[in-house]
Formats: structure tokens, C-alpha cells, sequence
């Protein structure tokens, strides 16, 4: 509040001026004009000032009052005259109390802030200067003063400290990090929880501390960099830059700043917000669209690999099977047998490379047993040290406990075998392979983002070599088929196939490696629910191959249709044979004692709705069909024959992949299927086994 002067009405004269010679008549009348213009500027003043002129006696009743009063109060100068101040002006008589103790104490006021009373009953608030008013002799006879509206000073500060407050819990209770500091030595003059929950400092450990003296940029190179956006634009958004906090750690944040001044120097308000989760986000989605476009390399290679497998197996079936059959004709000690033998083997070869193709897409149909792994790696030891170079030692580190899974024994057996030849091939110069099993339980918040498994039970099994290692280049390539880094010599199937197994177990791998450190390859395969036991399935093929059924062979491959037929004979079994559904049907309306049919899912020729059930009675045991051929497959064919023929038995073939297959429904593959390319002792085991069932 601003001091105020205060003005008295009584106008003194200098004493030299009394004791002089009376002046002349103009003199006076000048000396009068004068008293009178200075009378009519205090009038003046008194009629326009904002502020209230006022006299109390010893009472505090008004004796004198400027005419102001009527806009502050409502009160007539004539109403206000008398008033007692206490009792009718002050809204608290108690701050009139405290008015007369300090003017009693020091003999004047100054600044007094009291709340007062209109006319009309609503309130202002005054700030008052006042002295005691004394007489001629110095008596005190009561009180003079000047009294100011400050109402809108008041709202003013009220509005002031309501933002102040409202700034104050915005600054301390916001979850981000927000602090001042000075802008000339980065000083923390403040800081908010926020800071101290995000940085793990407290208070005391900051405040009156630089930034740069408790270390917390990462590069102190990103405050200067602020500093210079700040002195040429004023405020800074979004800089990213890292942190460091109290225990070490370095987090990622996100700043926005502007220039405040504090106590007459410019200071930097600065929020931070971490994006640590952010980050992490960013890097998942980065991680995922990366596997995401794997997959569909993956898959499309998949894809391509069931294609191919399916043409090549039509193949191998004339020329592993007429290879076999002409082997039979012939004599063990001639040339051309050992030629027909050397067909053989790289006709097999041939079926092996399918095979992993099929491995590699997860295509291929496994044959699931109850295997005790630990026992099957003890069993399989000897064979992978013969396998390998002498220089190379393997070492087993197996579970006390079961290792039990439901798997194809084949199949892990080449899983395992794949990983150790690599093994040994990234150790030119010798070294050892350790081979370790244990039981893991998976829960879903504690998944490694590398695996794609459900949670549960696994059996873990880790193949650890000594060698040389790999970059990550490298390590994010190897499970690619075709990728290899043996130049000629490698195929790029190997661990392609291992990949494709192991997914195909519903398990899945991980490798872990640094050049110079060796490789780790992390197998994490289900634990063994229901699983048939590899006795139940054997047993029948244990049976005599010979019989003298007639079987019905539907395939629409001409050379596969041929060399089965020619099997068949070779094995006794009277053979008719049809190359779509359509002729089936018209072959089966004349026949009437057929025990098998042999066909394929898909044939050529007539589609299901074209199907009609024939009302002649025969006699068919058993129906062997290719899965899949054009027009109708070998389901449709079975449905439409079986209720003719309610004891009819059917057994299945096909060159596709069991992913293909698979959707065909009510295709029991483990019974009643058979994958090309076959040789004529499967084929002829299977068929007995289905007969005989």
C-alpha cells in the first residue's frame, strides 16, 4: 500500500511575518488572494482524490470527512459526520482495537488493513496512514488520516495467490520430473516429488546442487544444447535426451522447458517425462514387425517347400519302388545290382532332403510316442560320437527327475544329431559338447520374448558347444533354410530343419552366442501328455506281408498308380484300379468282391454332389485311396461307399503335407494313412495291418 501524506486544515503563518510593520492594503490583498487559491487547490484535492480524508475525537466519532466518502461508503458527508468509526464503519470491531494499539504504540499507522462497511451493508476493503491530531499546545484531541480503497488490489492478490497455490500443487504433485534451476550454473533453487521418485535423489541431495555437479545428464553435451534453444527461441519441447539416475541407471527422457525469472534472474522451469515404456514399445513393435515379415518369408518358403515335396514324392515312389522290385530280380554278386543299389540309396537320399523340407515347412507327419529323452540321448550317444571327428567330446548333464515328452524319437534323434555335427563343425580345432536336460514350468508373465510357447511343463534341453561363435548377423539367419556359412559344402537345411521339428513338437528354440564364446542352443519341448506307445502302433506291422484280397486302387498319378498295382501283385493281392472317383464308382457297380480300396483324397473327374450310392450289395474290406486329387478326393469317395459298404476298410495315401492333409476331416493319419513315397514292404505291412485289425 502506498504512503499517504496527510493534510491539515489550519494555515499557520511564519512568526517574522506577524512582528513585521503592518503590510499596505495591496499587500494584504495579495497575502489574501494567495490563502485563498491555496484554500480552494485543497478543496480541490479533498473534492477529487480517490482516497478518504478523515478526523475522529477521542471518542471515534467523525468530526471531519472528505467528500470521497459517498463513493467508497454511500454515506453522505452530512451522514457520516458523528459516526462512531468502532461501531459502524469497521466490520470488526476488534481490527479498530488493533488500529488504536499501534497508533498507541508508535503514534502512527501505516498501511492498516481493515474490512469496512458500506451504506448498503457490502464491504470493501481499506489500507489507512494516520497520526494523532493534537491542538495548539500539542494536546492529542483524536485522530487524522487517509484511508484507500484497495478491493481490486485485494482480488488481485487474492487471484495471485490462488494461481500461485494452484501452480504449487501442479508443480509438486504432477507425476512428471519437474524442477528450476538457474540458467547461468544450472543451481536447483526446486524440485518436485516427481523428480526425487523418478531420479531416487532427495531433496536435500539437490537443492542448492548443479545439475552437472550431481551428474544427471548421460552427455552434458544436452544441456548446452538446451541452454542455447532456450536463450534463442525461450522455450524448448520435446528434447530427448538421457539421464542418470541416483543408483546408476540411465533412463530416456522427454524434456520441454521455458525461461522463468526468479528474484530478478532467469531461471529454466523444465518437465521431463520418461519414455522408457515408450522406448520399450517402440523396440517391440521393431522386434515384432521384423518376425512378423519372417514369418511370412517362412511361411511362403513353407509353402513352396510342400510343393515341392509333394511333386518329388510322386516321383521317388516309381523309382525307389521299380529300384526296389528289380533289386528282388536280381543277383546280389552282379554289376547291376550294385548299380540298382546305388539308384536306391540316392533315390533314398532324395526322400531324406524331402523329408527336411517338410521338416523345415512342419509338414511333415510325425509318428508321437512316449519318449523318456534322457534315456534316448544315453542310447544315442554312441552313435553321435562314431558321427563325429575324435577331437570333439561330449559330455551329458541329464535331470534326475523324468525328461518325458510326446514326440517322434526319429525326429528329435535328427534334431539332436544336426545340432552336434554343427557343433563340431564350428570347432575345427577340437572341443567339447555338453548335452543337458532339465524340467522347466513356463508361467505367462515369464515367457522370454524370443519363444513362442504356451505356458506350462517343458523338458529344456541345452546343446552348448566351445567354439568360435557367431556375430548376431549371423545368429539372426541360422534357423533360415538355405542359409549356410559352409559355403558349397552346406546345404542350409540343417538347422532350418532342427527349427522346423522343434515347432513342429509345439516346442521352440533359441540360440544365445559371441564370436569367440561358442553357441548355446535352448530347446524347450512340452512334457508328454497322452501319448501311444510306439508298441501299440508297431505291433501290427510285425504281421505277415502276403495276402489274396482284392483290393481297389484309385490314384490318378499314372506311374504311381502302376507301381503300386505292381506291388500289390508282387504280394498276392488281387488289384483293380481306377485313375479318378468317377471310375471307381463305375469299376465298384460291376464288382462285387472287392476287400480294399486304396485311393487318393482329391481325383479327377466328379465332385461330391455328383455322387450316387448304389443299391447292389458287395463285398469291399477295405478302400486305399490317394487324400488329395482334383474333382472329388478319396473322403468324399469313402463316405459315399461306406454306407454301401458298412465293413469296408479304406487306407489313405498322399505325397502332401500333413498341413494339407490335415484338413480333410475324419482322417485318422495314424491308422489309416500312408506318405508317398513308400517302398513296397510299408506298403504291404500297412495294408496287412489294416486287414487284420
Amino acid at each position: 500500500m502506498d504512503d499517504c501524506c496527510i493534510l491539515h486544515s489550519d494555515v499557520y503563518f511564519d512568526e517574522s511575518e506577524s512582528m513585521s510593520l503592518p503590510a499596505s492594503a495591496d499587500e494584504l490583498s495579495v497575502r489574501v488572494a494567495e490563502l485563498e487559491e491555496r484554500l480552494a487547490s485543497y478543496e480541490r484535492l479533498l473534492t477529487n482524490t480517490p482516497d478518504l480524508f478523515y478526523r475522529t475525537d477521542m471518542d471515534g466519532k467523525i468530526t471531519f470527512i472528505s467528500p470521497s466518502v459517498y463513493r467508497l461508503s454511500g454515506y453522505t458527508v452530512e451522514e457520516a459526520m458523528g459516526m462512531k468509526m468502532a461501531e459502524e464503519v469497521y466490520l470488526n470491531p476488534e481490527e479498530r482495537s488493533a488500529f488504536l494499539r499501534e497508533l498507541k504504540a508508535h503514534g502512527s499507522v501505516f498501511n492498516f488493513e481493515a474490512e469496512l462497511v458500506r451504506k448498503d451493508r457490502s464491504t470493501w476493503f481499506a489500507s489507512t496512514n494516520a497520526h494523532w491530531l493534537t491542538d495548539d499546545n500539542g494536546n492529542i484531541v483524536g485522530v487524522e488520516g487517509i484511508t484507500r480503497d484497495i478491493s481490486t488490489l485485494k482480488q488481485t492478490m487474492s487471484s495471485l495467490q490462488m494461481m500461485e497455490e494452484r501452480f504449487r500443487l501442479a508443480f509438486h504433485i504432477n507425476p512428471d520430473s519437474i524442477n528450476i534451476n538457474r540458467i547461468s550454473d544450472g543451481v536447483y533453487l526446486d524440485i518436485n516429488e516427481g523428480f526425487t521418485e523418478l531420479t531416487g535423489y532427495t531433496r536435500e541431495e539437490v537443492i542448492g546442487r548443479s545439475s552437472l555437479e550431481i551428474n544427471i545428464w548421460n552427455h552434458p553435451a544436452d544441456r548446452a544444447r538446451l541452454v542455447k534453444q532456450l536463450s534463442s527461441e525461450g522455450y524448448v519441447k520435446n528434447l530427448e535426451a538421457e539421464f542418470v539416475m541416483k543408483d546408476g541407471s540411465v533412463h530416456v527422457g522427454l524434456m520441454s522447458a521455458r525461461i522463468l525469472e526468479v528474484d530478478n534472474e532467469q531461471c529454466i522451469l523444465s518437465i521431463t517425462r520418461t519414455i522408457e515404456d515408450l522406448k520399450a514399445a517402440e523396440r517391440e513393435k521393431a522386434r515384432l514387425e521384423t518376425e512378423l515379415a519372417q514369418a511370412h518369408k517362412m511361411e511362403a518358403i513353407g509353402r513352396l517347400a510342400g510343393g515341392i515335396a509333394h511333386d518329388l514324392n510322386n516321383q521317388l515312389v516309381p523309382i525307389l519302388g521299380y529300384s526296389e522290385m528289380l533289386l528282388l530280380d536280381s543277383d546280389a554278386s552282379t554289376v547291376s545290382h550294385k548299380r540298382l543299389s546305388a539308384v536306391v540309396k540316392a533315390a533314398e537320399g532324395a526322400r531324406d532332403m524331402v523329408q527336411q523340407l517338410l521338416a523345415f515347412s512342419r509338414k511333415q507327419t510325425l509318428a508321437y510316442q512316449n519318449v523318456e529323452l534322457n534315456d534316448l540321448l544315453r542310447e544315442f550317444k554312441t552313435l553321435l560320437h562314431r558321427t563325429i571327428r575324435e577331437d570333439v567330446e561330449i559330455k551329458l548333464s541329464l535331470s534326475a527327475s523324468s525328461a518325458r515328452i510326446c514326440a517322434d524319437p526319429g525326429q528329435i534323434k535328427q534334431v539332436i544329431m544336426n545340432l552336434v555335427v554343427n557343433a563340431a563343425d564350428a570347432m575345427p580345432s577340437g572341443g567339447v559338447v555338453h548335452i543337458e536336460t532339465s524340467r522347466a514350468t513356463v508361467e505367462a508373465q515369464n515367457i522370454p520374448y524370443e519363444l513362442k510357447i504356451s505356458p506350462g511343463s517343458y523338458v529344456v534341453v541345452v546343446v552348448r558347444d566351445t567354439g568360435m561363435g557367431m556375430d548376431e548377423a549371423i545368429r539372426q539367419q541360422i534357423f533360415e533354410p538355405f542359409f549356410s556359412t559352409k559355403g558349397e559344402q552346406g546345404t542350409g537345411l540343417g538347422l532350418a530343419t532342427v527349427y522346423g521339428i522343434v515347432r513342429q513338437h509345439n516346442g521352440d528354440i533359441y540360440v544365445s552366442s559371441e564370436l569367440g564364446r561358442g553357441a548355446t542352443f535352448t530347446i524347450f519341448l512340452p512334457t508328454a501328455g497322452q501319448c501311444e506307445s510306439a508298441a501299440q502302433r508297431t505291433a501290427a506291422e510285425r504281421v505277415a506281408r502276403v495276402g489274396t484280397e482284392t483290393i481297389c486302387l484309385v490314384e490318378d498319378n499314372e506311374m504311381v498308380r502302376d507301381l503300386t498295382r505292381e506291388i500289390l501283385e508282387t504280394y498276392g493281392y488281387r488289384v483293380l484300379t481306377a485313375d479318378s472317383g468317377a471310375a471307381a464308382l463305375k469299376m465298384l457297380d460291376k464288382e462285387s468282391d472287392i476287400d480294399l480300396l486304396l485311393t487318393d483324397i482329391i481325383m479327377p473327374g466328379m465332385n461330391g454332389r455328383e455322387l450316387k450310392m448304389l443299391d447292389k450289395e458287395s463285398d469291399i474290406d477295405l478302400l486305399l485311396t490317394d487324400i488329395i486329387m482334383p474333382g472329388m478326393n478319396g473322403r468324399e469317395l469313402y463316405t459315399a461307399l461306406s454306407t454301401r459298404f458298412p465293413q469296408m476298410k479304406v487306407l489313405y495315401m498322399s505325397g502332401h503335407s500333413d498341413d494339407i492333409i490335415s484338413h480333410q476331416n475324419d482322417i485318422d493319419l495314424d491308422q489309416s494313412f500312408i506318405q508317398k513315397p513308400f517302398t513296397a514292404d510299408n506298403m504291404a505291412a500297412k495294408i496287412r495291418s489294416i486287414l487284420d485289425a
